[in-house]
């Protein structure tokens, strides 16, 4: 079970970290974790001509990805992300807590 608060971007954080734990084999809190990108409108619609583009969260390693980013085509902004995803997975028939620190929150299990 997973959630968080937020806007526009509460889905592209939910699907990261379906896909972390899911696809990738992932504990709850490495999905949560990872850095966020994601298409969507954004923030300073007033430097650009085109409102929408990649938002790459600022301070993580998914920056070393906008030059590519850049290359391919898309419009980017750098932004800081404070998703606040909240997770509780089952880990040998125990509830375990997962949360984001990147805002203040917590999640517990048993």
């Amino acid at each position: 079970m997973l959630g968080s608060p937020g806007s526009s971007q509460i889905p592209g954080y939910v699907l990261k970290t379906i896909v972390g734990v899911v696809d990738w084999n992932l504990s709850a809190q490495q999905a949560i974790d990872l850095p966020n990108i994601q298409y969507g409108i954004k923030i300073d619609r007033t430097k650009s001509k085109n409102p929408k583009g990649l938002l790459v969260e600022k301070r993580t390693f998914a920056e070393l990805l906008v030059p590519e980013f850049v290359k391919m085509g898309y419009p980017v902004e750098v932004i800081p992300v404070v998703s606040g995803i909240n997770a509780i997975e089952i880990e040998d028939g125990k509830l375990k807590g997962a949360s984001d620190r990147r805002r203040a929150s917590t999640s517990l299990g048993e």
